[in-house]
């Protein structure tokens, strides 16, 4: 049976020198009970324990010591909160701990949800390694269920500031999936956003400015005002490719010297379409150049599409000069058109050409210029103004071969003709410039 034995110690508060019970409670009536001498309290056989009951305590409380040799019983802590240390005080529940010095971390940390948080120091990822590797912050998009779907974000840097009632985006850069998802394949983009310097309604994000797709390309988005690129220094240099202005201009603004395109000794530019090269704005003076450098020449291939003049700026409107190339082959001494041009009614035209024929085994040659003007009044067919004049040089004064202008009034056009040589080929070919004008309506 359960035998309780009581001590008295003597002078009513001292120490028992010593004590023995074979079962039961061992209860001092008065003062303590101390081990000395480096002494613990233990059990002898299995699954025996020692208890310490506090009176006073709560459950689940964490005890704190003292220097008084007494135990502190803190408050329960809730869900997620941890014991952080605080210099000259007891510890306390916190959901926020603050670590000062270097914290090591043996495995990852992991937070399931809400945000690690820096308030007012900042955040290092730092490499020591004595290797070529380095620290690295990465985003991992995941889904519970499998395998990302596209059009996933799959990370962000976001820039916030506080407003004085909440925190606004300033700028973002984020990274989307933006193809397939299969075995290792997962493209990617780069989308840079910023907030223009005005209000914008709630939740006031950040406009996307510019993009770097899954394949290279680069995508600057239209600008709220001024230039979308503007490269202040040190040029702008392609090695490959072109440069295309699907809609808008290719300029050199008037605090520049110029348009500069140049070529290497063995690159040449074609295959360039619409081409416009103008002079404008508030300065009317501004003249426009085309300069070589050393002894190189000037070469202007239009694949046919001749070169075109107008500087009428009020009255004749469609008034233009044009220049142009053209040739022709002939066999035999039937008269040939090497030039055609057609006229509309109010139309009328003044041509100057060119013409060299060669024979072609070289034996023969003929050179010429002719000067001929013609017209279509508002109704009727096309007619010669005057006689065509005509300059002709030969080799061979005895040939047939000749050049000449006449009108069509079946296609009411004016043709240059080509006669050359009955069973003799003959190469022909004509530098020409024409202006037409129409009536002043």
């Amino acid at each position: 049976m359960s035998q309780l034995t009581n001590f008295s110690t003597g002078g009513g508060g001292g120490a028992a020198s010593s004590f023995q019970t074979d079962a039961g409670i061992a209860t001092p009536l008065l003062g303590v009970i101390n081990i000395v001498g480096g002494n613990n309290i233990g059990t002898i056989g299995a699954g025996n324990s020692v208890v310490i009951s506090l009176e006073g305590t709560t459950n689940h409380a964490v005890q704190i010591g003292n220097v008084g040799g007494s135990l502190t019983s803190l408050a329960v802590g809730a869900n997620g909160q941890t014991i952080m240390g605080s210099t000259g005080a007891d510890p306390s529940w916190t959901s926020s701990p603050q670590f000062g010095g270097s914290v090591t971390a043996l495995n990852d940390i992991s937070t399931t949800a809400g945000n690690l948080v820096s308030l007012t120091g900042n955040i290092y990822a730092c490499n020591t390694a004595n290797n070529t590797t380095s620290s690295t912050i990465a985003f991992k998009k995941t889904r519970i269920a499998g395998a990302i779907s596209s059009g996933d974000t799959l990370g962000s840097f976001r820039f916030t500031g506080y407003d004085g009632t909440q925190d606004i985006s300033s700028a973002k850069i984020t990274s989307t999936n933006s193809g397939t998802v299969a075995a290792t394949r997962v493209a990617g983009d780069l989308q840079f956003y910023t907030h223009p310097d005005a209000a914008i309604a709630l939740p006031s994000e950040p406009i996307l400015r510019m993009t770097i797709n899954s394949a290279g390309n680069i995508t600057v988005a239209n600008p709220d005002a001024g230039t979308a690129l503007t490269v202040t220094a040190g040029g702008l240099t392609v090695s490959a490719g072109d440069i295309n202005a699907t809609l808008g201009n290719i300029a050199a603004g008037a605090t520049v010297s110029g348009l500069t395109v140049r070529t290497s000794d063995t690159a040449h530019y074609t295959n360039i379409t619409d081409v416009s090269l103008t002079t404008a704005g508030t300065d009317v003076n501004i003249p426009f150049g085309i300069t070589t450098k050393g002894s190189g020449a000037l070469t202007i291939d239009t694949a046919g599409g001749g070169i075109s003049f107008r500087d009428v700026t009020a009255g004749f409107l469609v008034t233009r000069w044009h220049t142009n190339q053209a040739t022709v082959q002939t066999a035999d001494a039937t008269p040939t058109a090497i030039v055609t041009i057609p006229l509309v009614n109010s139309l009328m035209v003044s041509v100057k050409a060119i013409i060299n024929g060669f024979e072609s085994t070289y034996g023969d040659c003929v050179g010429g210029e002719i000067m001929v003007t013609a017209y279509r009044a508002a109704a009727g067919n096309i007619i010669l103004v005057g006689a065509p004049i005509i300059n002709v040089n030969y080799t061979d004064l005895v040939g047939t071969s000749d050049i000449d202008a006449v009108i069509d009034v079946g296609t009411q056009s004016l043709k240059l003709n080509v006669i050359g040589v009955a069973a003799q080929n003959w190469n022909w070919v004509t530098t020409y410039s024409y202006m037409y004008t129409i009536d002043n309506t």
